[in-house]
């Protein structure tokens, strides 16, 4: 969408929702596996190798203030939902030395983690990110299985 939007010569906005989201607790996006966090980073460093390709400016700048955000946003989800989610069965040290081969290798989360603006993110995610830049993988922990239990409870929204 990002290279559709910088090759258009207009776009048009439209102030009403064309499509319907179907939850589904089987799908793809709600397995605990790793390789969703490797396809998502993928896509992302695609991204970003199109920002750099975009001549330099007020655009460009507003452009990776985004994507750092979304890439901020993306982090937490692959952290709650697969390195330290209940339903992976590894030991906690064993999903803390994954995950920190992860953030050595996932250069655009950790990137996104230094400078994403958070100042609009929820409660929630601040004590998340807080967590991560602080290497509380314990907390991480918790807060996932929080929230899990919260989400069965449909008193989550995160």
């Amino acid at each position: 969408t990002l290279r559709l939007y910088y090759q258009a010569n207009r776009i048009l906005f439209l102030n009403k929702e064309y499509n319907h989201y179907r939850y589904n607790n089987g799908s793809l996006s709600k397995m605990v596996s790793e390789r969703n966090a490797i396809c998502i980073h993928e896509s992302a460093v695609e991204m970003e190798k199109f920002i750099n390709q975009m001549p330099d400016g007020i655009i460009k700048d507003k452009i990776y203030q985004v994507f750092y955000k979304r890439s901020l946003y993306a982090l937490l989800s692959v952290v709650m939902s697969t390195y330290f989610h209940p339903n992976n069965k590894d030991s906690f040290w064993k999903k803390r030395k994954v995950f920190k081969m992860a953030m050595n290798n996932f250069y655009v989360f950790s990137d996104s983690l230094k400078y994403a603006d958070k100042s609009d993110f929820d409660t929630k995610r601040r004590v998340a990110i807080f967590c991560l830049k602080h290497h509380l993988y314990f907390m991480l922990s918790f807060i996932s299985r929080v929230k899990v239990y919260m989400d069965s409870k449909g008193k989550f929204n995160y």
